[in-house]
């Protein structure tokens, strides 16, 4: 089960809950505790918002991006911390997801919740939960993120990370991997027949 922080966490708690009980995933999400299921991993990318964050997490197990210093781990007591290697540059448009035999990805993350899907990848599952992907609906952005410094909408960045996630999801079904989602899930406004999306 992989939660990302879009506001449709909420609304989907109750199915998010239901599912958590019924199979008994394992929990990836991004940044924070989530508050709706308990949390195995959760995963950092950006420097900046692990430093603000770090002290008030309670989950055990953390993944940290290459973004952020290593010698930081240090810092983090009574949790097990992992190591994200990938690579980070800025504006790139990625047409295939390449992993290295060694673990190493070869290509930039996009966003902590992205890397959350992707830390998944290595527990081998035979099914992704997704959640809180909601991504823009047109000109609405669900993150902040997503916005310039004058509310504009990134228009180039969303495409690119919209083409991004939808190799994801290629990705995991040329793997055999079964992805499941709620039926008012966004996923980034994408075609869930398309990538044959199982509704939970």
């Amino acid at each position: 089960m992989v939660l990302a922080a879009g506001p449709s966490i909420e609304k989907d708690r109750d199915k998010i809950i239901k599912y958590y009980r019924q199979f008994k995933p394992t929990t990836f999400t991004s940044n924070q505790n989530m508050g709706v299921v308990n949390i195995d991993y959760l995963i950092f990318i950006d420097n900046k918002i692990f430093t603000a964050n770090i002290d008030r997490v309670i989950t055990k197990n953390l993944v940290i991006g290459t973004k952020i210093i290593w010698g930081k781990r240090l810092q983090v007591k009574n949790k097990q911390v992992y190591r994200l290697d990938y690579k980070h540059q800025k504006n790139e448009n990625v047409n295939e997801i390449k992993i290295k035999s060694n673990g190493k990805i070869m290509h930039m993350m996009g966003n902590s919740g992205f890397a959350a899907i992707f830390t998944s990848m290595f527990f081998s599952p035979k099914e992704i939960f997704l959640a809180g992907f909601d991504g823009p609906t047109g000109t609405d952005i669900m993150h902040y993120q997503e916005k310039k410094s004058r509310g504009k909408v990134n228009k180039e960045k969303l495409d690119r990370l919209k083409v991004f996630f939808e190799l994801m999801l290629d990705h995991l079904r040329n793997n055999n991997v079964t992805i499941a989602t709620t039926k008012d899930a966004k996923l980034w406004g994408i075609n869930k027949k398309k990538f044959d999306i199982q509704l939970r």
